[in-house]
């Protein structure tokens, strides 16, 4: 991604037509899509698609400035009483005038500042400053976690 991560080489791959995604794995129902496995993974190809479209539409080439970051540094999280060790991970990151903007992409209808924890590794790229973060998720309303990381509802985008 830039010098001064380590950063783990391999890219995230999105299939870019969730609509088809669904058919060719049998998702047939709304009942599936809400409440299946694979819900979580859909509904983050699904707003990542709308982003990037959004880009596209206004005649501008992402593809030198949207990232994904999975990084070699491990963050604990206590889920169910027990401390796990995760690799950092951020959704997506836009970079725009020298700033990286992250966003966080959850499923669930409410969002804690505790899913952008990651967020912090862009401090420690040199050059670089990190901007205003944001969870998007199923929530109602756009509202603030920190001073600088919002909600935003997936019907914003």
């Amino acid at each position: 991604m830039h010098e001064g991560v380590r950063a783990i080489k391999s890219p995230k791959l999105y299939f870019r037509d969730t609509g088809l995604v669904c058919y060719l794995t049998r998702w047939l129902t709304p009942e599936n899509l809400a409440y299946g496995a694979m819900s979580g993974p859909i509904f983050e190809t699904f707003v990542v698609s709308e982003i990037l479209k959004s880009f596209a539409n206004d005649g501008i080439d992402y593809r030198h400035f949207v990232y994904y970051y999975r990084g070699r540094d491990k963050k604990k999280v206590k889920e169910g009483g027990e401390i796990l060790e995760q690799e950092t991970e951020i959704d997506l990151i836009i970079e725009e005038n020298g700033v990286l903007y992250p966003v966080e992409i959850k499923k669930n209808a409410q969002a804690k500042a505790v899913m952008t924890s990651a967020f912090a590794v862009l401090d420690q790229i040199f050059g670089k400053k990190r901007g205003m973060g944001a969870v998007v998720c199923n929530c109602p309303d756009v509202g603030a976690l920190r001073e600088n990381i919002l909600q935003i509802p997936v019907w914003y985008i």
